[in-house]
């Protein structure tokens, strides 16, 4: 034994010391550099080699954990979100609207149900039945918000991407059933999916309906296609990767936080954020912090949040600038939805509309209108043009259209006052034709805006309502009977002469206009606010089955039998209401920005 110890520290010691001897070192980096660097051939393998056996070692060891402190499922979703969609107590969300008049109606005649078979909610059904499936519990849509112990949290990202995050509740056997098999039940990737009717599910709770008679509302036999399972690994978490069709859906929990998304990226960015409450997520950026505070009154329910990318950037931009925009909607027991506007990102000011002007002159019944007594039209056209992000090609255009009509910044003046309107939908031989205008200063020079939008001949002079009107008829003839006229210190282009009469009309007090909306009522506490979105809710609902019945034409989705029967009873009930009326632009630290009216 002492021989061997003896030898230990003679012979081998001193051996293992060489090998990280100074002497030794500039040995083995002048070989390495000699002979491996200076030959790209086994340089350029070496290198990638040990940087991807460094990433390999990462990914291998690195382990995910959740702070205690979040609660909130927005400090899971990556700040890059184009849409939020946040439910802060969905069960009790859910009874309360099945208690208003309309949820009643909704409820009983089977149309929440309706709701999720059409094409457009596909993916949203198919991730109902996915969580149903894998809790062993078949029940209504409704009864699902019982997974959820606190808010949950939908979010879409640029490349249609998307990221659900919710809490499950532990206090719910279906919630307990849904987290025990995620955590708890090894997934066998199979080769190719099975197709089976479910049979009875093995296990239901007392409140919650099986799936017999009518009141199953989705199925296996719904889905063309069905999941094949799998799983893949995210550090220390595995993940369950479900395929049907072209699309997949990765399933983790994470503590008690069901994850949902179609991307591993998206995925690994919420995992990461999980680590600390005080984290760069959306949830912590500025203004959210309001938020969670107003979240906590139980006639708050709902919140929706537009990012710098969303499908509305374009119209947040001239208002919100770089910021995202928020509406926390709810109501309170026997009146109607109520909400507030919130600026997120962005330093709020403090603007309080002139008065009335151009709103003296836009027809009241107009079906949607965005006017600004405030916004300068030259200010909203340097901001559309310099708007960066998805909608990058839209300023790019904006820009090359302008240069080719000559119209820029300069041509709108220093004058404030904008409106753009739209009026309705005319169906002529097969096509659908957008009615609208745009409302100017008169300060405006000529009519170069109206004749870059469409190409016409020389103007021809006709008058209404002692009103000049100046009507361009289109070069190669077609739908559109563009006009240009004055009203008071107002230019108003519009594409037919229709729409051309009609404000004519209400700028001579022939007519109500969106003044008259705000002078009394319950639209009257907003008039203070510079910008306004008004909706007229019966003409847009006509406009939106007009759209349907033109886009049936030829798809295998629609017919107009079908849109009788699925689409047309859910848009008679919606016309109860007259309008939604959004008013914003003003706010001081701390508060909300502008208000919703549903009335």
């Amino acid at each position: 034994m002492r021989t061997c110890i003896q030898i230990f520290k003679t012979k081998i010691i001193p051996k293992i010391k060489g090998l990280f001897s100074k002497e030794s070192l500039e040995n083995l980096k002048t070989g390495f550099r000699e002979n491996i660097l200076k030959d790209p051939k086994v340089g350029v393998p070496a290198g990638t080699g040990v940087v991807l056996l460094a990433i390999g070692f990462y990914l291998s060891f690195k382990g995910y954990s959740i702070d205690s402190a979040i609660k909130d499922p927005a400090l899971l979703i990556p700040k890059k979100a184009s849409v939020l969609v946040e439910v802060y107590r969905p069960e009790e969300f859910v009874e309360d609207l099945e208690k208003t008049n309309l949820g009643k109606e909704l409820s009983e005649d089977g149309t929440f149900q309706k709701i999720l078979t059409l094409p457009e909610l596909r993916k949203i059904s198919s991730v109902l039945y996915l969580l149903e499936a894998k809790a062993g519990v078949m029940t209504k849509p409704s009864r699902l918000a019982a997974l959820f112990d606190g808010p949950v949290a939908a979010a879409t990202f640029p490349k249609s991407n998307f990221l659900l995050v919710g809490k499950a509740s532990v206090s719910s056997k279906l919630g307990v059933s849904l987290i025990t098999a995620f955590k708890g039940e090894k997934i066998v990737i199979k080769e190719t999916p099975k197709q089976e009717k479910p049979q009875t599910p093995p296990q239901t709770e007392e409140g919650y309906d099986t799936p017999t008679g009518s009141e199953t509302t989705h199925s296996a036999d719904d889905f063309a296609d069905q999941f094949a399972a799998g799983s893949e690994k995210f550090g220390n978490l595995e993940a369950f990767k479900y395929e049907f069709g072209s699309g997949k859906i990765l399933a983790i929990v994470l503590g008690d936080f069901i994850i949902l998304t179609d991307s591993e990226d998206l995925l690994e960015k919420s995992l990461d954020l999980a680590s600390s409450a005080n984290n760069d997520s959306l949830g912590n950026q500025r203004g959210f912090d309001i938020l969670r505070k107003e979240a906590s009154k139980k006639e708050n329910k709902l919140l929706f949040y537009a990012g710098t990318d969303s499908l509305i950037a374009p119209f947040l931009k001239p208002s919100f600038g770089d910021s995202g925009a928020a509406l926390l909607l709810g109501w309170e027991t026997g009146k109607n939805l109520e909400g507030k506007v919130y600026k997120i990102s962005g330093d709020k000011n403090q603007v309080v509309s002139s008065g009335p002007g151009l709103s003296k002159v836009l027809p009241r019944e107009t079906n949607v209108v965005f006017y600004s007594e405030e916004l300068k039209p030259s200010e909203v056209w340097k901001s559309l043009e310099s708007i960066s992000g998805e909608w990058e090609d839209l300023g790019e255009g904006l820009n090359a259209f302008g240069k080719n009509a000559g119209i820029h910044e300069q041509y709108f003046g220093s004058e404030k006052g904008i409106a753009l309107s739209f009026n309705g939908l005319e169906y002529k031989s097969g096509m659908v034709y957008p009615r609208f205008g745009i409302s100017l200063p008169a300060s405006v020079p000529d009519d170069k805006l109206l004749k870059a939008i469409f190409k016409v001949g020389n103007p021809i002079k006709v008058s209404y309502q002692n009103t000049n009107l100046e009507s361009y008829p289109l070069r190669k003839g077609g739908f559109y009977t563009p006009a240009s006229l004055k009203v008071g210190n107002w230019k108003y282009f519009a594409s037919d002469r229709r729409s051309a009469e009609e404000t004519v009309s209400s700028g001579n007090g022939n007519r109500p206009n969106q003044a008259d909306l705000f002078s009394s009522g319950p639209a009257k506490e907003l008039v203070y606010y510079p910008h306004h979105l008004v909706v007229r809710v019966p003409g847009i609902l006509d406009d939106l089955k007009s759209f349907y019945l033109y886009g049936a034409e030829g798809s295998p989705e629609y017919t107009s039998k079908t849109i009788d029967r699925d689409v047309q009873p859910i848009l008679d009930k919606l016309k109860v209401f007259e309008r939604l009326v959004i008013s914003f632009g003003s706010g001081k630290e701390g508060e909300d920005w502008g208000k919703l009216r549903v009335f």
